[in-house]
């Protein structure tokens, strides 16, 4: 049996590498520049989630079988925003107490 590549799954990685590379490269401009701040801050929070997500995609038997598929990607999502949340309000807290 001849394993076909998917072509959204290869895009999607090239997309999340050359977030990546955008990332590093515009860490040099973060002083000077608050759109590449938001840019920085935009990419850093979601560029390594994607690759996570495209590996769980790929771990054993969850593309055979759609519902475990669709339960994994489910609580890999929760399991994202519930970080990021709790991410958020960290940085909130610590921007405050600086001030």
């Amino acid at each position: 049996q001849k394993n076909e590549r998917l072509l959204f799954v290869d895009l999607l990685k090239l997309f999340a590498i050359f977030l990546v590379l955008w990332g590093h490269c515009i860490q040099q401009f973060l002083s000077s520049s608050p759109f590449e701040n938001d840019v920085y801050v935009y990419i850093y929070s979601f560029h390594m989630p994607v690759f996570i997500f495209i590996s769980g995609l790929f771990s054993k038997g969850a593309v055979n079988d759609p519902k475990k598929c669709k339960q994994k990607m489910f609580a890999y999502v929760k399991m994202y925003f519930y970080f990021s949340f709790g991410n958020h309000n960290l940085e909130v807290n610590y921007e405050f107490s600086r001030k």
